[in-house]
């Protein structure tokens, strides 16, 4: 078989093999590794001014978030007559909401709002605290390990799921989230796990 042939047939296997990747994980991965200074198999120097980096929450950070509290608790109240207070009961809430379709993908707001009560649960059930990703793309709200450099970003896991007709399973997004969070415990010296957004670097460690 000619050259070329070959060329063409190998490219076009990666090709498919990438967006059955890309469909599998719901148009983008939550789970990304960092480790001593290479990400998805790439050297990153990471030493340029833009280079990302997590902050402190704003106070418009934290007025987004309070809003996008109140939104998913109304819907709550609504659809499943309970109260979100950001305890493990949410989940069940959230996951009625998501199969009644209450919230219809185009309602990118509305989604994320539960991504957001989602995150509440997150933080207050593995001890996570709510900080700012700051990259080239656009600033974002995530969960931190407190004392390390991972981000679990749950404010899009819903909604992207949603956007793209992908089933949605709250606890196991929560659970997903435990075991990273469980892995990064003791781990060895140099290594950094990411629950991140595809395609996205982490920033470099301020200890």
């Amino acid at each position: 078989m000619p050259w070329p042939v070959i060329a063409r047939l190998a490219f076009m296997f990666v090709l498919v093999a990438a967006a059955y990747l890309w469909i599998a994980s719901g148009g983008s991965l939550d789970v990304a590794r960092y480790v001593t200074g290479t990400f998805d198999g790439r050297v990153e120097a990471a030493t340029s001014e833009d280079a990302p980096r997590i902050v402190e929450l704003s106070l418009r950070d934290r007025q987004i978030l309070e809003g996008q509290r109140r939104r998913a608790d109304e819907i709550a109240r609504d659809v499943t007559y309970l109260e979100l207070n950001g305890r493990l009961r949410d989940l069940d809430a959230l996951q009625q909401i998501v199969d009644r379709g209450a919230v219809p993908e185009d309602d990118r707001y509305g989604l994320q709002s539960l991504g957001v009560a989602l995150g509440d649960v997150m933080a207050s059930e593995l001890g996570l605290e709510w900080v700012v990703y700051e990259d080239d793309v656009r600033p974002s709200r995530a969960l931190r390990v407190p004392g390390t450099d991972q981000l679990v970003f749950p404010v899009t896991m819903i909604s992207k799921r949603v956007e793209r007709g992908v089933p949605v399973d709250v606890r196991e997004l929560f659970e997903s989230a435990r075991e990273i969070v469980d892995e990064r415990i003791g781990p060895r010296i140099g290594d950094m796990a990411w629950l991140a957004a595809s395609g996205r670097r982490p920033p470099r460690a301020h200890r």
